[in-house]
């Protein structure tokens, strides 16, 4: 979903599955953060400002951390987005999404600087949109644990 007011009409309608948020989620009307299942994408530090200065929910959200990489997101610091998300929510994840996945080697100094910076980190991990899957099944073959 792209708006976390999006998460509140799919419940409404029936919808009690994982939902996964990649967007707007800073908004002042800003949806329900207690949903069982809601996963967002932290691809801003703006948006971790946001998530700690919002009341605490009984569930709290899973954090997908987008990683700087080919687009540039997060700002410059992986490592201390990764701290405040760790201190904000009841678990992080690492996202990389490869923006450059359907040129040949649009992936190679992405992967090395990402497993750099995840290495020691707690969390699952995720290399797999589409074109990466199609055109650079090794990396996240390579990946999986």
């Amino acid at each position: 979903m792209l708006h976390l007011e999006e998460t509140e009409i799919c419940r409404t309608a029936g919808w009690s599955g994982p939902m996964l948020v990649w967007g707007i989620i800073c908004s002042r009307r800003s949806g329900r953060l207690d949903q069982p299942g809601l996963y967002l994408v932290i691809s801003h530090h703006a948006q971790l400002d946001w998530l700690a200065q919002a009341e605490p929910a009984p569930y709290p959200p899973t954090v997908w951390l987008c990683f700087a990489g080919d687009i540039r997101h997060t700002g410059e610091n992986y490592r201390a987005a990764y701290g405040i998300a760790v201190a904000l929510v009841k678990g992080v994840r690492h996202l990389n999404h490869y923006a450059r996945a359907d040129e040949a080697e649009g992936i190679a100094a992405s992967t090395v600087a990402f497993r750099a910076v995840t290495e020691d980190l707690s969390g699952p991990v995720s290399t797999c949109n589409s074109a990466t899957v199609l055109r650079h099944s090794y990396v996240y073959l390579s990946y999986c644990p």
